[in-house]
């Protein structure tokens, strides 16, 4: 059988029931879609804040710690012999 005449077999009542129904559907399919990509993008923020953000504040804890390790050196460019200990 046709496809047109199975079509109209059918009323006008019935197509446009079934058109605002396939609408619907691909309303759906699209937000849940969109539904998905943000979780997926949710979930790549939550592993860069856990790893990669995580380790930038670890080295800059670990710089602010270091720079208090020498406090003996001087300026870059002066050897340690010219340096005089803190009182």
């Amino acid at each position: 059988m046709n496809m047109m005449t199975m079509m109209r077999q059918f009323t006008i009542r019935l197509r446009m029931l079934g058109a605002i129904a396939m609408v619907l559907a691909l309303l759906f399919m699209l937000g849940g879609g969109g539904l998905w990509g943000m979780g997926k993008i949710q979930d790549q923020s939550d592993a860069f804040l856990d790893n990669s953000f995580a380790e930038m504040q670890h080295l800059g804890r670990l710089q602010a710690a270091m720079s208090g390790l020498h406090p003996l050196e001087g300026p870059p460019g002066r050897s340690g012999r010219d340096c005089r200990p803190l009182p």
